[in-house]
């Protein structure tokens, strides 16, 4: 289960980068808004 974490984690970053929307991140990934933006606070730095 980690690793699939870690892909989701991974798919979602690259999602990010391309500027797409959060709020369309959680709809494809099932995943909470907060969660995705949590990581994207994590990349920014």
């Amino acid at each position: 289960m980690e690793g699939r974490m870690e892909g989701h984690m991974e798919i979602i970053g690259n999602l990010l980068r391309k500027v797409m929307k959060i709020e369309d991140i959680a709809e494809m990934t099932s995943l909470p808004k907060q969660e995705i933006e949590e990581l994207a606070r994590k990349q920014a730095h």
